[in-house]
């Protein structure tokens, strides 16, 4: 027979698959279909965009390393303590639901989100992530020992 005719579906997993919506073990770096994203600053950029439209978002930083996603929130400076915590939970709520895989630490101190923003800009200038291993590790523990 010629052509695709005789040939039955074997199930098998394809790159291009996105019947599941992209919850398969692929590596992210395949092309998986819409929304596909060339690079981890293509969807750091679009998940910081998201973000500033979360009411009281004045900026978002997002860096994407090895496993974690880091967000940096610069919160109106008249947020109200209670409301802070309402914001960085919508935050991490948003980012898991797309990145669900993904460990996500999430951040209103100013000082943190600053150095999440030096540090995307060095990657984005081309240092490579692995040189701010130690700065994420600390950013890291800090969002984890925050209150």
């Amino acid at each position: 027979m010629g052509g695709d005719a005789g040939r039955r579906e074997t199930g098998r997993i394809t790159p291009f698959d996105t019947t599941d919506g992209g919850r398969r073990e692929l590596n992210p770096n395949l092309f998986r279909g819409p929304g596909f994203q060339a690079n981890p600053t293509d969807l750091a950029d679009q998940l910081a965009r998201r973000l500033e439209r979360i009411p009281g978002v004045e900026n978002a930083t997002v860096v994407i390393a090895g496993g974690n996603v880091y967000v940096g929130l610069d919160l109106d400076r008249r947020t109200p303590p209670q409301t802070a915590d309402r914001i960085r939970d919508e935050a991490r709520s948003l980012v898991r639901a797309k990145l669900s895989r993904y460990d996500v630490y999430v951040t209103a101190d100013r000082s943190l989100t600053g150095r999440l923003l030096e540090i995307r800009d060095g990657w984005r200038n081309g240092t490579p992530l692995d040189n701010y291993n130690g700065d994420l590790l600390r950013i890291r523990r800090s969002i984890e020992t925050a209150p």
